[in-house]
């Protein structure tokens, strides 16, 4: 169970999980959804994809970003780096 939140960016992310073949599911969620997710990550317009590994003090799964986060947090830098090169 992989989960973010944040609508404003979801489109971005939504579109390199579909580029990608990585499996979205949107739903609503409660705290205790986030806190037994494999892994869990929101978005933010400058930071991208954000690991969250605690949530009210408890463990979300190993407590480290994981590989779906990582490959999300990549995929997105790669396409603002695109879209906006220096």
């Amino acid at each position: 169970l992989h989960l973010s939140i944040r609508r404003q960016r979801q489109m971005c992310i939504r579109d390199r999980c579909k580029e990608n073949n990585i499996p979205i599911f949107e739903k609503n969620f409660l705290v205790d959804d986030v806190i037994k997710a494999d892994e869990a990550f929101v978005t933010g317009t400058f930071a991208g994809v954000i690991p969250a590994v605690n949530i009210d003090g408890k463990m979300i799964g190993d407590g480290k970003r994981g590989l779906v986060t990582e490959t999300l947090f990549n995929l997105y830098k790669n396409k603002i780096e695109t879209l906006y090169p220096s």
